[in-house]
């Protein structure tokens, strides 16, 4: 009967306030139809899985996986299980607590062939240089297209300044600096719909109270016609928006799983960028810089549904603040960053843009003396 090695259970080392983290392990295989994850809650029964190419268990940041050197690379065969640890108490108040964490065994003949038994950092780089296989741990979710390459550009940043800190404020910089026209054409297309404001209330007036759909069309169709006389778009504010969310989303995800992260200090009190600020300065001021950005954001006040969503977004700082407080701080410094550069554009825009008003202003009293000599 074939012998089994095991792996697991309990790859991480406790960490005091992470407790939680050391509990949610799992075990996780390669195969030809992709990577296969379970926690131990799953394992009931136990999972049978015949020649995956690795097999091994995953905590956040780190991994233990077996994986043959030679062709055919794939396992003859692995059984992953639940098993029983105890989780030692790292603070104080605490106490040892058993627990369930998964568990891989597998069959001892794979090592007759040249194998690698890794046990290591969830480094994206580095477990390439293993296995390009191995990466697939690292779980950027579905915009890794897009995180992988901010993150090799992160770490290159780093090499330079020597501070991840510094690195996530400049790459930060650096999207913002890419995004500069969308974001410069959103705010632009904003500003003007609000000078439009007069008009707009003066169109909803004089159908105020009609509530026939003749009406209502005949009211849209002279807001449009407002819109494409000035030459502004009603979704010109948007569009330019939505298309950074995957860049947003993706630099989150980045942010999420990087073990570059962990333990990396930044300034004075923030210490490791991978856990939320003892302090909890960062989430403040992020909060605050929210509700700033948020004052000098032009809205649609003549539009009634503008206005009510305008109500309903005044709550976002403090939600914002509230869901920010206890999440890695190297993710709210990236926000924090991104929200004092977008308002530094706001408030070039604005300006900017009351020049040009002021300018067109003046041209149009001119005309108007002109006419009144003649």
């Amino acid at each position: 009967s074939p012998v089994y090695i095991g792996l697991g259970a309990g790859l991480d080392e406790v960490e005091v306030g992470l407790r939680n983290a050391y509990l949610a392990e799992r075990a996780l295989a390669y195969s030809a139809t992709g990577l296969d994850k379970w926690s131990a809650d799953d394992l009931e029964p136990a999972v049978v899985m015949d020649a995956p190419l690795w097999a091994g268990i995953e905590s956040h940041y780190f991994l233990g996986a077996l994986l043959l050197n030679e062709d055919p690379p794939s396992i003859p065969r692995a059984i992953f299980t639940p098993a029983p640890v105890v989780i030692p108490a790292v603070a104080e108040g605490e106490e040892p607590t058993p627990h369930l964490l998964p568990s891989v065994a597998v069959d001892v003949a794979a090592l007759e062939r040249p194998a690698v038994l890794y046990y290591g950092p969830k480094k994206y780089d580095y477990l390439g240089e293993l296995n390009a296989s191995l990466q697939q741990a690292v779980d950027f979710g579905m915009w890794g297209f897009i995180s992988k390459p901010l993150l090799f550009v992160l770490n290159s940043i780093h090499s330079v300044v020597g501070n991840y800190g510094w690195a996530i404020v400049l790459l930060t910089a650096m999207l913002r600096l890419i995004f500069w026209p969308l974001n410069q054409k959103a705010m632009t297309s904003m500003r003007k719909t609000q000078k439009l404001q007069p008009q707009m209330a003066s169109i909803r007036a004089k159908y105020k109270g009609a509530k026939d759909l003749d009406s209502r069309q005949k009211m849209n169709e002279e807001v449009m016609a407002l819109y494409k006389r000035e030459g502004v778009s009603p979704l010109g504010g948007c569009l330019p928006m939505l298309a950074q969310i995957p860049i947003l989303f993706s630099f989150y995800a980045l942010l999420s799983v990087a073990i570059e992260l962990r333990q990396a200090p930044f300034l004075l009190w923030v210490q490791d960028l991978s856990r939320h600020d003892p302090l909890l300065v960062l989430p403040l001021l992020m909060g605050g810089s929210m509700f700033v950005q948020q004052r000098l954001t032009p809205t649609n006040a003549a539009d009634p549904q503008q206005a009510s969503m305008m109500r309903m977004m005044r709550l976002m700082p403090i939600l914002f603040t509230v869901m920010f407080l206890y999440v890695p701080s190297g993710l709210v410094l990236y926000w924090l960053v991104n929200n004092v550069l977008g308002i530094g554009q706001q408030l070039y825009i604005n300006r900017s843009m009351d020049r040009q008003f002021e300018a067109e202003k003046a041209a149009k009293k001119g005309k108007k003396s002109q006419r009144g000599k003649q």
